[in-house]
């Protein structure tokens, strides 16, 4: 819950995640066994998904994240802490997969058309795993 204070000071402040270590650490499950550094700003993001109370807005967000980075290619995601598998452990969390397929850019409002992004399961869903 104190990254979602720290997230929140850093944005109404104007400061900055990119390039940024965070000197208090989130704790994850030993059993989930995940591999980046708790102290990024995507283990703040990863912390803030797992707080989404259901699948509809942690799916929002993934959305909403994709979004992001196709808007602004030149990011580099290791400068966010992001490893090369963060959206596989993001959909861990997830009850079903999630699928994103790339929305239409409107270059002239440098808008995104959320109409053409597909609400369906991906590949290899199986809705007995979902317990």
């Amino acid at each position: 819950m104190k990254c979602t204070v720290i997230s929140r000071n850093i944005s109404a402040h104007g400061g900055r995640f990119y390039n940024r270590s965070f000197p208090i650490k989130i704790l994850t499950p030993k059993k989930d066994n995940l591999q980046f550094d708790p102290g990024s700003p995507f283990a703040y993001i990863y912390a803030l998904y797992r707080l989404l109370p259901n699948n509809l807005l942690r799916q929002s967000m993934l959305k909403d994240l994709e979004l992001l980075f196709l808007r602004y290619p030149f990011v580099k995601l290791k400068h966010l802490g992001f490893p090369e598998d963060w959206l596989a452990i993001l959909e861990r969390c997830l009850c079903f997969p999630y699928e994103f397929s790339a929305p239409t850019l409107k270059y002239e409002a440098l808008d995104f058309s959320f109409a053409s992004i597909p609400h369906k399961p991906a590949p290899g869903y199986n809705s007995e795993d979902c317990g």
